[in-house]
């Protein structure tokens, strides 16, 4: 989404009595945890990835409108360097409330592409790497509980889901 469209998009939800609640309290309503019914006009927003230029133009807009979001970071894409986002900035997000940040895996693969391309085994392996393993160093780095999982690109079968139970995931979402 371009930055110009997405203050548009924010304003608009502002402007006409949109409900914008963090995803976790939408999973709630889901899983028994909540009141079970959603407000009129609820919406959740969420930012896949984690790229600086999300960080620098769309957290300010969301600020200003004083909307949560949930971002699906990957631990492998998270530096120094380039259109990366330090961890230090992610745990000031964390801590600051407005944004809860979830897992998107660690690498961010085709899960697809993994199952067809790797030996049963390996992609056991490699597949406990990105569920397990992003969701343990999200946890210790941020300090905070991570139990939600975007899946890349959407892409999941009955298998990834149940790993994603296994690991501790509460709630999984797709496109």
């Amino acid at each position: 989404v371009k930055p110009a469209d997405f203050e548009q998009q924010m304003d608009y939800l502002a402007k006409n009595g949109y409900h914008v609640m963090k995803l976790s309290k939408v999973a709630d309503c889901f899983g028994g945890k909540g009141t079970g019914e959603l407000p009129e006009k609820a919406v959740a927003i969420t930012i896949d990835d984690g790229y600086r230029c999300a960080y620098e133009r769309a957290l300010p807009v969301l600020r200003k409108h004083k909307f949560p979001a949930t971002l699906f970071i990957y631990p492998g894409y998270v530096g120094e360097k380039g259109d990366k986002v330090p961890w230090d900035a992610y745990k000031k997000l964390a801590e600051e409330g407005l944004f809860d940040i979830q897992s998107h895996s660690y690498s961010h693969p085709r899960f697809d592409h993994m199952a067809r391309k790797l030996s049963p085994g390996k992609y056991e392996s490699e597949m406990r790497k990105e569920l397990f393993t992003s969701k343990k160093v999200l946890e210790e780095k941020l300090g905070k509980t991570v139990d939600m999982i975007a899946y890349p690109f959407g892409v999941y079968d009955e298998q990834v889901r149940d790993w994603c139970i296994e690991a501790g995931y509460r709630a999984m979402f797709s496109v």
